[in-house]
């Protein structure tokens, strides 16, 4: 089920997945070192504070005004994986630079800052604590294998049921809707289009973070019955991709073959579960009792995978627990204000 995340005047979007492949990253489309006035690079081990740190610098940007966008945990939505801080063509970056998306510096000292927020940690306490932690890493690493083993196989069975959905006659229908859909607004964008990720596999489940940056255009969603939605997405936007061109992509978490929706100039297209604009369900695939069957596995083994990120979760959780309790955060407040007085200065707040 996705869950749709209320609208906070914000850009907001993921920049890895977990999908049917493992997990990918955005994180060297998103953060190229080249593009930024400045990248701090946050560094430390669960529970040293590096998505509070992050969440105070946006806070602190949006009460002065500034453009920002937030970067969302693809495992937990509930944290932030970075922040973007822009204005009259000045970039300034936090992100988490620790694994999955391990980050050095590109450009040290010119650009990128690497800060290590476990420079704070209580060494002697932490030692006391050494069998517990590594029984937690091995126990998380072990949840997060069976997560994406799990994952693999729903992938074989998508795309099975996919090939099967393109050689009925559902396609014919679900060509029928998209090009009724299709909105001509003749304002074409010749331009490269970007690849964002508006929603995550985790924990929680297929998570949708609503898109902000177009919030003034006609924003047109789209729900189905687990993959008609997906085909007349994806038709929708070869047709306006080739037509009028397209800025942005959104990219399934999934994989990056199915299409979650996309921007043109003037229109937004999002796949949602509830008060959609259309309903593609009478697309529906139950005149093929093979493909309601494929979908019902899918939809079991989404539902398996995500049971074992929440167990992964618990663990990771447990760890910060123990991290953050032996740890002196003060140096993360001396961090904070050097890094919004940087923004400030920069920004010319």
């Amino acid at each position: 089920m996705i869950k749709e995340y209320s609208n906070t005047g914000r850009k907001q979007y993921f920049a890895a997945a977990n999908g049917y492949t493992g997990f990918r990253s955005l994180f060297g489309e998103i953060f190229k070192s080249e593009d930024y006035d400045r990248i701090f690079v946050l560094k430390g081990g669960p529970g040293t504070g590096k998505s509070t740190l992050t969440r105070r610098v946006l806070s602190h940007a949006e009460k002065i005004g500034i453009g920002c966008e937030a970067i969302y945990c693809s495992s937990d939505p509930s944290s932030l994986d970075g922040a973007i801080i822009s204005k009259d063509g000045v970039k300034i970056a936090v992100l988490d630079g620790t694994s999955p998306h391990e980050r050095d510096a590109v450009i040290p000292g010119a650009v990128d800052e690497i800060i290590n927020l476990a420079d704070g940690f209580d060494i002697c306490a932490m030692k006391a604590e050494r069998e517990r932690i590594t029984e937690l890493c091995k126990d998380k690493k072990a949840a997060y294998e069976r997560a994406y083993s799990i994952l693999r196989s729903a992938g074989s069975v998508w795309d099975t049921a996919f090939n099967i959905f393109l050689k009925s006659k559902l396609y014919y229908k679900a060509e029928l809707f998209a090009k009724e859909l299709f909105k001509d607004d003749k304002k074409s964008y010749l331009g490269p289009f970007k690849r964002k990720l508006i929603s995550s596999f985790s924990r929680l489940g297929h998570t949708h973070l609503m898109p902000e940056e177009n919030a003034t255009d006609q924003l047109i969603s789209i729900r189905g019955d687990g993959i008609s939605e997906y085909i007349v997405m994806g038709l929708l936007f070869d047709l306006h991709y080739a037509a009028v061109g397209v800025q942005e992509k959104y990219l399934s978490p999934f994989s990056e073959n199915i299409c979650d929706g996309f921007c043109t100039s003037s229109n937004q297209y999002v796949i949602t579960n509830e008060n959609a604009s259309y309903d593609v369900s009478m697309i529906d695939s139950h005149d093929c009792p093979e493909l309601v069957s494929l979908l019902s596995t899918h939809r079991e083994l989404l539902s398996l995978s995500s049971g074992a990120f929440d167990e992964a979760s618990k663990y990771h959780f447990e760890l910060e627990s123990i991290y953050s309790a032996h740890i002196d955060f003060t140096e993360n407040e001396r961090l904070l204000k050097r890094i919004t007085e940087y923004i400030d200065s920069r920004l010319g707040v």
